[in-house]
């Protein structure tokens, strides 16, 4: 009997989120295509940004920008409802009318982006300092 190790392969989410920012501009053209990223980012909010602080902030952050609204950067009680809000269009992105498909493209784009940001902030921290 030995030991198995699993590789979860590490969530790439600036890449993510704008694979789903190019899956809703399709459906917003009415354009033909699946929407395999989007519901991967639904899963990924779902199961990672209610308790991922990091995650949560760049939620925080992109929602700001897309809905001129500001919630909570820590995953808690406050913030729920809105990640619950986007999981639930990400879900059903046909359901949404043009102009709130729009807002949800702009959040993914401001989502993108903001992830960048935090990536870029680790990986200079993670740099030797000399």
């Amino acid at each position: 009997m030995g030991i198995e190790i699993t590789n979860k392969a590490k969530i790439d989410l600036p890449n993510l989120a704008i694979e789903v920012v190019e899956e809703l501009s399709r459906l917003n053209l009415k354009k033909e295509g699946n929407l395999k990223h989007t519901k991967e980012l639904s899963e990924l909010i779902k199961k990672d940004f209610t308790w991922r602080s990091d995650y949560s902030s760049i939620f925080s952050e992109a929602y700001l920008s897309a809905y001129s609204q500001i919630i909570s950067k820590l995953p808690n009680e406050n913030s729920k409802p809105y990640m619950m809000d986007i999981v639930k269009k990400l879900d059903s992105p046909s359901d949404l009318e043009k102009g709130e498909l729009k807002n949800l493209i702009s959040f993914c784009i401001n989502l993108s982006d903001y992830a960048a940001l935090h990536k870029e902030e680790v990986d200079n921290l993670k740099r030797p300092r000399f």
